[in-house]
Formats: C-alpha cells, sequence, structure tokens
C-alpha cells in the first residue's frame, strides 16, 4: 500500500472513531462536520506532510509571538468568530477533554460554555488615541487550552494610506506586545495585510491571545471584562 492510500485509511478510520463517539453523545450531525473537516486534512497530509488531524479550516500559523517567538508551524483553532458565533469543532473538545455548552435536550452545543461566552462578544473596544478598535468576539484553541484573541485591525482605503496604516499597526504593535510581556500573553502579526482586495483597500491585523482563564480571573461579567480590556489599552 503506497504513502497516500494509507493516509486515506487511516482518515478514514478516524473519522469512523469521531463520528461514533459523537452519535454517542447525541450529536447525529456532527459526522457531517467531521467529514469536511477531515477531508481538508487528506489533501494537507497528501500535500504538506501535515501530521495535525482533526483541524479547523479556519486554522492560522503564528507569524510572530511574544514574549516568546514560536515556529510558523503553530495552529489556531478557532471556535468562534468576529461575531462570536460558533465555528468550533465539537471533535477537538472531545480529545482534550474541554469543557463546552451541551444541551442534549435540543441537541444544541457551542464550543464555549455559558461562563466562557461573557468574554467572546461581538463588540469592539475604543483604544485611547487611535481610530482603531480591540473586536473581542474570536476566541481559539491553542497549546491545548481556550484562549481569547482579541484582534486589532488597521484599516486603509488605497495605497496612499496603506503607508500611514502600516505605521499606526507598528505604533500599536508596540503597545500590544508590552502588555503581552506584562500579563504573559502572547501577540500573533504580519508584515503584510491580512486582507487586502484590487481596489487598493484592505487592513493590517494584531492578535493579542489572552488564556480564557484570566479573563475569568479578571472579570465576572462582560460589562467588566470590556472595561479591563480598555484599560490594558490605556
Amino acid at each position: 500500500m503506497n504513502k497516500a492510500a494509507e493516509t486515506i485509511e487511516q482518515l478514514i478510520a478516524e473519522l469512523t472513531t469521531a463520528t461514533a463517539t459523537s452519535k454517542s453523545l447525541g450529536y447525529e450531525g456532527v459526522s457531517i462536520q467531521l467529514s469536511n473537516t477531515l477531508a481538508l486534512d487528506v489533501i494537507a497530509k497528501l500535500q504538506n506532510n501535515s501530521t495535525t488531524v482533526g483541524s479547523n479550516p479556519m486554522n492560522e500559523a503564528f507569524t510572530n509571538t511574544t514574549p516568546a517567538p514560536a515556529s510558523t508551524n503553530v495552529q489556531l483553532i478557532y471556535l468562534t468568530n468576529g461575531c462570536a458565533e460558533n465555528v468550533g469543532n465539537l471533535n477537538d473538545l472531545i480529545k482534550l477533554g474541554l469543557p463546552f455548552f451541551d444541551d442534549k435536550k435540543n441537541k444544541e452545543w457551542h464550543s464555549l460554555t455559558l461562563d466562557e461566552m461573557l468574554y467572546a462578544t461581538d463588540n469592539a473596544v475604543n483604544i485611547a488615541g487611535y481610530d482603531s478598535f480591540v473586536l473581542t468576539g474570536y476566541s481559539v484553541l491553542h497549546e491545548n487550552k481556550k484562549w481569547l484573541s482579541l484582534q486589532i485591525e488597521i484599516h486603509f482605503e488605497d495605497k496612499e494610506s496603506r503607508q500611514s496604516a502600516l505605521q499606526t499597526h507598528n505604533e500599536l504593535l508596540g503597545k500590544t506586545k508590552l502588555i503581552a510581556q506584562n500579563c504573559n500573553f502572547k501577540v500573533v502579526s504580519h508584515d503584510e495585510p491580512a486582507a487586502e482586495w484590487d481596489e487598493g483597500d484592505g487592513y493590517f491585523e494584531i492578535k493579542l491571545l489572552v488564556p480564557m482563564s484570566y479573563a475569568q480571573e479578571k472579570a465576572k461579567t462582560t460589562d467588566e471584562w470590556l472595561s479591563h480590556i480598555e484599560q490594558l489599552f490605556s
């Protein structure tokens, strides 16, 4: 049996096990999500020799972190998007033994528990002295733990404003790194825009990774957490 066939056979076995586990917990529809996810892994394994199984399609590689740099093959697995909507993979949480919202009666689930949902919300926090905001909806899996991913987007409208946006990005990156060093957080940043379209508009991006446990320690409500973020960036 060649390497490609062995890879496919392995993933089929993993899909069978994962689907059975999900169904035993009462989530009949999860097998479709698992199938799509593992299909992406087939492509990744055949093309890139990947060793990660069950990853989310929204995976993102680290390119710059503090206080200690991480290699570019470290992955973020998204649990919620910028609107705090659930995009996680139930199988990832089950394999790691992490808690999640589980409504067996209505066969509904969410990557975050009800308590954790207080901190990943569809809000934007002002950064004093800047036109940019901290977006608070994202959460991720990293190092087998849940993290909040506080995201800053620095937008530009054309090539002329791109340089100014890059300067703002670098200033905010310095501020964000200082916060990370003081609080033992991590920073993810790219030198190039996170998105840039044909019209010349786009945005730079900074992610501040905050352990979920930190937020739970510092705040008991959403308003308290948003106020704490504002203080961090003041």
